[in-house]
């Protein structure tokens, strides 16, 4: 690799008259101390030491031609395209395609201009191409090891070049004649052929024989830096939180598990400056993991409902058309809060997408009702709610009037509020109605609990959707009410799909915290099937690649 740098660097510096020695021990690889002279200062004679220096490292047997291009432009902005292009390019063949470019007199890389050269050639050869260019108009900053670079007028510089190799092919035609020669592979030639043969027959004659097949001697394949995906679901604090700075006395192991030091130990307190440089010096005790815990697995109850098993089929057949979304709520790995919004960051391998959490968990909730219809658990409240007053208080609540809200809020007793002339007592009467009468088939098909006692009527248990999780008592109010009023009672498959789709909305209500990230986006992760409404709730921000070239600036 040295000696490549070298070399590359001795054909650049030729016209300048600078010459280079490199030695390996005793042995001397380059030397264009004879072959660079400074007898005349002519162009000619600048060209003829670097066609030299080029013969002298790649083959005495090659002959090359020079060719330039630039562009010039009569106002002085920065923002113009001015170039000026000199290279040498070989006219003999030899064994592969070398191209050696310098931007500003420093090596570097550029892969549009080798796969130009390469269409314009379309044979093996060498080529040395210069470029000089304003500093304002190269950008270096698009790889770590700033090999590669990208120019303003990056199309204008390629055609400049373009046209000057096709004015060279096209003017020595017998120079580059070997450029219309297409090679031929031999059709005889079974040498891969009979390798693959060997192999397969290797592997085969070893599972008969019931041994394993050797492991192959290759190396494991290297992963692109922009490719390199730095995310685990294992991590015990979520995604991005293991690589903030920590100031507790708590580690993790390799296995994700999380250990405690004790006192004396210098890593138990990591406020101190320079703390995380040193070594643990205490034997670590396992505390209880933090990590993602992975709901079970819904299992859909039997039903013989026609209704029900329509709604479950649909289900199912946007979960097979919908495979890629399915993946990617597989592999998603959580990021951080929208703050004082509904959306949520979510890495999938190497892309970053922002998710509408509320609308997902509307989705979740809804299908699992559904596939729990006639086997939801129930959960008693502590309390029995009186269905009546509290759906009258929200009703007096929306009516936007501050001054009455607050005294509602203060006074416990609702019927010295309401009167019985009172729309809203009386929407509010007509609504828990309607409730009662199907209480029993809440009750049975969704362990919705409503009894009555005497002339009032009270909510007694909410079914449990997901373990671990409790609803908001905010949203309950607007739950009930628009239970009596937003669904279907009349006909079987839309009351059943009104039914599931309002325990959505009202289980999906929940204050922006640790039960997002720890308890829902673990269940829509693993338990949501993929609809027309969840590929809607997500998009798609950037892909790690143009990230990596945006912070290596």
């Amino acid at each position: 690799r040295v000696l490549a740098v070298i070399q590359a660097y001795a054909v650049h510096y030729a016209c300048q008259k600078v010459q280079f020695v490199c030695r390996h021990k005793s042995k001397v690889d380059l030397n264009t101390t004879t072959l660079v002279t400074d007898s005349s200062e002519t162009e000619e004679h600048s060209t003829a030491n670097t066609e030299r220096v080029l013969k002298h490292v790649y083959g005495s047997q090659l002959q090359f031609t020079s060719f330039d291009c630039k562009q010039q432009e009569e106002s002085s902005s920065s923002s113009e395209c001015t170039y000026s292009c000199h290279g040498m390019i070989s006219t003999t063949p030899p064994k592969k395609t070398t191209l050696i470019l310098f931007c500003n007199d420093r090596l570097v890389e550029c892969p549009p201009l080798k796969k130009l050269v390469n269409e314009v050639i379309k044979v093996p050869c060498i080529c040395y191409i210069s470029i000089s260019l304003p500093p304002t108009q190269v950008d270096v900053n698009v790889h770590p090891t700033k090999k590669h670079v990208t120019m303003l007028h990056h199309d204008t510089v390629l055609n400049g070049i373009q046209t000057a190799l096709q004015e060279l092919v096209q003017n020595q035609p017998q120079s580059f004649a070997s450029a219309s020669v297409q090679v031929v592979k031999n059709p005889y030639n079974n040498k891969t052929k009979k390798r693959k043969a060997e192999s397969q027959q290797s592997v085969s004659g070893n599972d008969e024989h019931g041994s394993r097949p050797k492991p192959s001697s290759t190396t494991t394949k290297t992963v692109a830096p922009n490719a390199f995906v730095r995310t685990t679901r294992s991590a015990p604090a979520g995604a991005i939180e293991p690589f903030l700075v920590r100031t507790s006395t708590t580690s993790v192991d390799n296995q994700g598990n999380k250990k405690t030091h004790v006192a004396s130990c210098p890593l138990s307190d990591l406020s101190i400056p320079g703390a995380f440089a040193k070594h643990c010096t205490c034997p670590l005790v396992n505390a209880s993991s933090n990590r993602m815990v992975r709901p079970k697995r819904i299992i859909p109850t039997k039903c013989t409902y026609s209704s029900i098993q329509s709604l479950r089929e649909k289900l199912w057949k946007h979960s097979s058309k919908y495979a890629h979304v399915k993946n990617m709520l597989r592999e998603a790995v959580w990021v951080g809060h929208v703050p004082q919004s509904q959306q949520c960051l979510i890495q999938v391998g190497v892309e970053l997408w922002m998710w509408n959490w509320r609308d997902l968990s509307q989705q979740l909730f809804y299908q699992l009702a559904l596939l729990q219809f006639g086997g939801l658990r129930a959960a008693t409240l502590k309390e029995r709610i009186d269905v009546t007053k509290i759906m009258a208080f929200a009703m007096k609540l929306e009516e936007g009037n501050d001054d009455d809200n607050a005294d509602i809020i203060k006074d416990s007793d609702a019927n010295s509020i309401f009167s019985n002339k009172s729309t809203n007592w009386e929407l509010a009467t007509q609504a828990t109605t309607c409730l009662m009468e199907r209480a029993e088939m809440l009750d049975e098909y969704f362990s919705i609990r409503l009894v009555k006692d005497e002339d009032d009527v009270y909510l007694e248990a909410l079914p449990i959707l997901l373990n671990g999780y409790e609803p908001s008592p905010a949203g309950l109010a607007v739950f009930l009410l628009r239970m009596a009023t937003e669904v279907n009672w009349n006909d079987e498959k839309p009351c059943f799909r009104g039914i599931c789709r309002e325990l959505g909305h009202y289980y999906s209500v929940v204050e922006q915290g640790k039960s997002v990230q720890h308890t829902l986006f673990p269940a829509i992760s693993c338990l949501l099937s993929p609809t027309p409404r969840v590929e809607a709730s997500m998009r798609k921000l950037t892909v790690l690649s143009n990230l990596y070239k945006a912070f290596d600036r």
